[in-house]
């Protein structure tokens, strides 16, 4: 009986992830320009696209060091009234605390109440994240809108503003991750995203070394190997770490074969999610799977720079010629 035989290619992979960071900064008069220019040495490859809501605004006076804002009130980018209701806690929401020592808008009564507490933050990256949290979950009219293709906004007013990452435009992505800001805006300023995106290399493991490409015949099945490493998310408040592949028809996936290790332990399946099928399609792109991470950064934080290594089999079907 004829063999038929079929050449396999180990594919590089991508990891699709989204994070969120915050970060306080002075910038912006008449008509300001934020840039957000990429560290040296990004791995981001992604073309992003950034929405700016004004969260504050007010009259400027004075230029650079020596620039005020007064009058403040709420701008059109955020619900202040939802805001101010969760930021003292009348929703139920403890981010800040319910004792007076930790509960630092229990006596704001307006907008410029909470500015003056935000302004004394400019060093507590955990504070400003908890309140761009909030920010972001009572968010109002996008101010402005930033294009893709070259990595600015262009700011009319001054004031502080919440901006992120176009809710949907990194999925499905090969590298990038999401991010948001609070800014106060009194001149032009350059942010440096602090995305940390990993790398993955995957390869066909066979008789325990590692092959770019192998040849197999019908039926045969091939193990593959992804390895990574645990990527640093001490500047993100979260961090989603998932693995597409999209497999030719030449073969089947093996969803029960999938096998996740961090620092050369195996984990517990309950940390992860293989997804198949309608659960794997992103926007338009249909995966042919995906490994979808649970609770990354709280379970791995501390395991930064540790090798992630993923095994999964398929087997070569009749499609292969």
């Amino acid at each position: 009986m004829r063999k038929s035989f079929k050449r396999i290619t180990a594919m590089l992979m991508t990891a699709a992830l989204a994070g969120s960071a915050s970060m306080m900064a002075m910038s912006a008069f008449a008509d300001y320009t934020v840039t957000f220019e990429k560290k040296s040495g990004s791995n981001d490859t992604a073309k992003h696209t950034y929405e700016a809501y004004q969260v504050f605004k007010g009259d400027l006076s004075g230029t650079g060091a020596d620039a005020v804002l007064s009058n403040i009130d709420w701008g059109t980018g955020v619900n202040g009234t939802a805001l101010l209701a969760d930021l003292k806690g009348n929703a139920g929401n403890v981010a800040f605390g319910t004792t007076s020592e930790t509960n630092y808008f229990k006596d704001c009564n307006n907008a410029s109440d909470v500015a003056k507490v935000i302004d004394d933050w400019a060093n507590d990256d955990a504070n400003i994240q908890k309140f761009a949290d909030l920010v972001g979950a009572n968010l109002g009219t996008v101010t402005v809108e930033g294009t893709a293709g070259n990595n600015t906004l262009s700011l009319s007013n001054a004031g502080y503003y919440f901006i992120k990452d176009k809710d949907g435009t990194l999925d499905g992505s090969e590298l990038g991750a999401y991010t948001d800001y609070i800014l106060k805006v009194v001149d032009n300023v350059t942010i440096n995203p602090k995305e940390d995106v990993p790398t993955i290399e995957k390869n066909i493991l066979e008789g325990g070394e590692l092959k770019d490409a192998n040849t197999a015949s019908i039926g045969d099945v091939i193990t593959f190997q992804l390895d990574s490493v645990v990527p640093d998310m001490s500047a993100y408040n979260k961090y989603y770490y998932v693995i597409n592949d999209t497999m030719c028809d030449g073969l089947t996936f093996d969803s029960s074969s999938v096998e996740v290790f961090i620092d050369n332990v195996k984990i517990n399946s309950s940390n992860y999610e293989v997804q198949t099928g309608a659960a794997a399609k992103v926007g338009e792109v249909q995966y042919s799977f995906q490994i979808v991470m649970k609770n990354f950064k709280a379970n791995y934080s501390d395991k930064t720079g540790k090798d992630i290594k993923v095994t999964y089999k398929a087997a070569l079907n009749d499609n292969a010629d």
